[in-house]
């Protein structure tokens, strides 16, 4: 950076000397230089702050997509168990309807054996 000497009105930069090359005058409480430090100092906090921003709303992009994903994941589960529920009933109630078709046929054979004619001994016999 460069500044006026506050003595000689030399015009010194910061970076290659301490003190003016001209007169010898320390610059140490020089207000320009003072001023340009906080301004160097605001804006090195407000680069801080927006790499602190950045991060936060890249770390709530990314838990928002794990919500997502873990919502995704939730939703395939859910779906899985409904199937296999439906799978499960659809053959429950298969076992059901062939035992009792096979009921209602033992049933039926047994009434026609009830209505039937008594068998005779030649017939028996046969």
């Amino acid at each position: 950076m460069k500044i006026y000497c506050d003595y000689c009105g030399t015009q010194i930069d910061t970076e290659l000397h301490r003190n003016c090359p001209n007169c010898g005058g320390s610059y140490a409480g020089d207000e320009e230089l003072i001023k340009e430090q906080e301004r160097l100092d605001k804006l090195n906090d407000l680069e801080m702050r927006r790499e602190e921003l950045r991060t936060d709303r890249m770390e709530l992009e990314n838990s928002s997509y794990m919500q997502k994903m873990r919502s995704e994941k939730e939703i395939t589960a859910f779906r899985r168990i409904i199937k296999y529920v439906l799978i499960a009933m659809f053959v429950g109630f298969f076992i059901y309807a062939m035992v009792r078709a096979a009921n209602m046929m033992d049933r039926a054979e047994d009434r026609m054996a009830e209505n039937s004619p008594p068998a005779s001994a030649a017939e028996t016999a046969e």
